[in-house]
């Protein structure tokens, strides 16, 4: 992922949209969320090796539902996508 570089640190802004959805593909919840990335090179190095983890939370019933995650990045508007199943308790 590019990043801008001022006063000696790496900046981005990511766009994460996550949505759950019922076993006949309905909307149940969705949220939008925007993550202001501002790492110095230290820290930008080391996760550049190992990654990150971003975390978001969805209210719904007890159930199973699909999940499904993209995101963007502000300055090539880059996309990655994921998706999978979930089980609400």
């Amino acid at each position: 992922m590019r990043s801008d570089t001022s006063q000696g640190r790496r900046t981005q802004k990511l766009t994460i949209v996550a949505v759950l959805l019922d076993s006949r593909g309905s909307f149940v919840a969705g949220k939008r969320s925007e993550l202001e990335l501002n790492f110095t090179e230290a820290t930008f190095a080391q996760l550049a090796k190992t990654g990150y983890t971003a975390a978001m939370t969805l209210q719904a019933q007890p159930g199973t539902y699909s999940v499904r995650a993209l995101a963007q990045d502000a300055l090539e508007g880059k996309l990655a996508a994921a998706g999978g199943t979930v089980q609400v308790n």
